[in-house]
Formats: structure tokens, C-alpha cells, sequence
């Protein structure tokens, strides 16, 4: 029986269906991070230090695009599968972004950072038995094998359907962000499930322009409008998400007029500079009360010296994201104007 891996070089190097092609570039990417893993004395965090998690979101946003415009069952099991791996390396990331963060600073409590290691290393274990339960590197990566048997399987489309049915669930998935935003489905009082819900769905359009490797572009506009000026800020026009795989040639490619895209980049880059102000006062309280750290200190005392550098309190995020969420969708209509890039392609 061929290896996984000669499974995949054989697959990888034949003709495919553009949409069967996408899935099995982002697995050739993948499957070398399993390897580095699989062969480490650490599996699990091994398997967090490599970019596995990006290659991961991408198969993640293909199946999200495909249970749509194709066959939903096997799409829909396999970004189940794949999402549970990518949620607990997001597990693990955060809490060993704030091990890092603390970890950097003389004066932050010892306790409250032993306990914060030690969520850390609980989510490797976890990470350790969801990779041993979904054989995604025991048995010859059993996992990665049953998905490529899986793809295989699908009567894909061609080129010219293909595009114009993606084309559709882009449009489609701008207009459900923008009807959900104006019917206030987003409580920027709840960080989680407001804030960071609000992020997740704008960043998936990003990501879906990312793994369709060159059906999506960005076209220069030369004069854009005065009010795209403040989403062209440098680090949004040199993000490297901002740069889009070359198109193919089999089809035309879809185009999001450039100031639109930039800026959704620039919303999606500033609600993360929010949130993640929010996350780390939330999570460093909770491992202050946790670890049983100056309980009798006042509460502002307390997250000075846990968190110094917060820019925001947690009551002025609220408003911080509306502010500039208000302006993207209501004002400038962006959602809307990105939708009509798609359907003027």
C-alpha cells in the first residue's frame, strides 16, 4: 500500500478539478507540519510551533465554501474534523501568548504565571489526545489519508461553474454580514460572542480570498474616494494577507476593487487590537483570582500591574468597536460595495 505521503504526490501532480486543486494544495502544505510533529519527542507542541494552524483555517474555509456549492456530507465532515484540530492550537495559542507576554515582564506575579503555564500545558494535553483520537499523525496519518479519499470522491465542477457558484456564496456571505450587523445580531458588550463574532465573520472573507488561490484578486483603483483614505494605511497595504495567490487560467478571475478590500483588512486588523486588549484583561483577572493573587487588593491596582500596557478598559471596548464598525458598514457601506465588486466581475 502507497505511503500517505506518495498518495498526495501522485494526486498532487495530475490534472485536477480547479476546486479538487484547491483542497489538495493546502494538504500538501499541511502534511509536512504533521510530519515535523509526528517525528518529535513533544508531538503536540511540535505540531503548535509549525504554521499548521494557518493551512488548517484555509482546508477550514474550503469546506465552509464547498458544503455550500456542492456536495454538503462530505465537505461538512471533514471541516468538523479539521476545525476541532484548529480550535485547540487556537487553545493552546492563547494561553501561551499570554505565558510569553507575562513571561517578558520583571514585576508580573510569579503565581499568576504559573497558573497561566499551567492552562497552557493543559491544552497541549488536549491537543495530544484530539491528535491521537483523530489520527492525524498516528498510523501513517490516517487522518490526512481518509480526507484525500474523501476528495476523491466528489464529482467536482467545472471551471466556469465553479467560479460563478463561488461567486454567488461570497456575495451571499457579504449580504448575511451586513444584514446581521444592521439588525444588531452583534452585542459589542459581549467579547466573545459579540466582538470576536463580528471579527471571525469578516475574516473569513479574507481567508476564502486567500484559499481559492487566484480566483480572488485585488484591483488597483487609482483614484480612491476620499473616504477609503483612512483605511490606506501602510502596514494594511503591506500586510501579507493582502497579497492574493496568482490567477490561474482557466477562468476569469473575481475582483474586489482595491480600497474595499484594504478595507476590510484595516477593520479586521483594528477589531483584533480591541479584542485582544480585552481578552488580556479578562484572562489575566481570572488567573489573578485563580492563582489566589492579591485578593484583597483594589481591583484597579491589581490589573495595572497585571496588564500595563492596556490601551482600552473592558467598558470602553463597546464603544470602540461600534465606533469604527458604524463608520465600515453604515457609512461607507463596505459589505455592500465588496458584494458588488463580486457581482460586477
Amino acid at each position: 500500500m502507497p505511503s500517505t505521503s506518495e498518495i498526495l504526490k501522485k494526486t498532487s501532480t495530475r490534472k485536477l478539478p480547479v476546486g479538487h486543486e484547491r483542497f489538495i494544495t493546502q494538504v500538501v502544505r499541511l502534511l509536512p507540519c504533521l510530519e515535523k510533529a509526528a517525528n518529535a519527542s513533544d508531538p503536540a507542541l511540535a505540531l503548535y510551533q509549525t504554521p499548521a494552524r494557518q493551512w488548517l483555517f484555509h482546508i477550514q474555509a474550503l469546506c465552509r465554501i464547498y458544503r455550500k456549492v456542492q456536495d454538503k456530507k462530505p465537505f461538512k465532515a471533514i471541516g468538523e474534523t479539521v476545525k476541532a484540530l484548529e480550535d485547540q492550537l487556537g487553545s493552546v495559542d492563547y494561553w501561551d501568548g499570554w505565558c510569553k507576554d507575562a513571561a517578558a515582564r520583571k514585576e508580573f506575579p510569579a503565581i499568576v504565571l504559573a497558573t497561566i503555564q499551567k492552562h497552557r500545558a493543559a491544552e497541549l494535553v488536549k491537543l495530544k489526545q484530539l491528535t491521537d483520537r483523530d489520527a492525524w499523525l498516528a498510523d501513517d496519518f490516517k487522518r490526512v489519508r481518509s480526507i484525500l479519499a474523501e476528495l476523491d470522491k466528489v464529482d467536482w465542477r467545472k471551471p466556469e461553474k465553479d467560479r460563478k457558484k463561488v461567486a454567488e456564496f461570497l456575495a451571499g456571505e457579504l449580504d448575511e454580514i451586513d444584514t446581521e450587523y444592521r439588525d444588531g445580531e452583534f452585542d459589542f458588550h459581549e467579547l466573545e460572542d459579540g466582538v470576536h463574532e463580528f471579527r471571525r465573520q469578516l475574516r473569513w472573507i479574507s481567508i476564502y480570498a486567500q484559499c481559492l488561490e487566484g480566483l480572488v484578486q485585488v484591483k488597483p483603483v487609482a483614484k480612491p474616494e476620499k473616504r477609503f483614505q483612512f483605511y490606506l494605511t501602510d502596514a494594511v497595504l503591506k500586510s501579507r494577507f493582502n497579497v492574493l495567490p496568482a490567477p490561474k487560467s482557466e477562468v476569469a478571475p473575481i475582483f474586489f476593487a482595491a480600497p474595499h478590500f484594504y478595507a476590510l483588512s484595516w477593520l479586521i486588523f483594528e477589531l483584533g487590537i480591541i479584542k485582544d486588549d480585552g481578552q488580556k484583561t479578562e484572562a489575566m483577572l481570572a488567573a489573578a483570582n485563580e492563582a489566589g493573587w492579591s485578593r484583597a487588593t483594589a481591583a484597579t491596582k491589581r490589573l495595572a500591574a497585571l496588564v500595563p500596557d492596556s490601551t482600552r478598559t473592558l467598558d470602553s471596548i463597546p464603544e470602540a468597536v461600534a465606533s469604527v464598525s458604524n463608520a465600515f458598514v453604515v457609512d461607507n457601506l463596505v459589505l455592500r460595495r465588496l458584494r458588488d465588486d463580486i457581482l460586477n466581475s
